[in-house]
């Protein structure tokens, strides 16, 4: 008993780390598209006033989107490994059984 209750608080806690992952990377992809934005209004702007800020945008969302695309796809890794562990579990007690 002492198990499944450390297994089901095990999980719920898994299940709660995910769920604010999930908001953390929403929120940074709404950041971007912030960026994005702002960086689209201020190059519209012909006088070159806001050509240093709009240079510095530019490497900013470069940046942003060369790291949430490593981390998607970090993410996509760590979620295949999670489902080949959890299929091979299975299979073990498939087995036992």
């Amino acid at each position: 008993m002492k198990d499944a209750d450390n297994d089901y608080l095990d999980a719920l806690e898994e299940a709660i780390k995910k769920e604010r992952d999930l908001r953390s990377k929403a929120n940074e992809w709404d950041d971007l598209a912030t960026k994005e934005k702002r960086l689209s209004l201020i190059q519209r702007d012909t006088s070159g006033a806001n050509e240093k800020e709009v240079m510095n945008l530019e490497e900013e969302v470069q940046n942003d989107r060369e790291k949430l695309l490593d981390e998607s796809i970090n993410d996509i890794l760590n979620g295949m490994k999670e489902m080949y562990e959890l299929q091979q579990q299975s299979r073990e007690i498939e087995i036992e059984y």
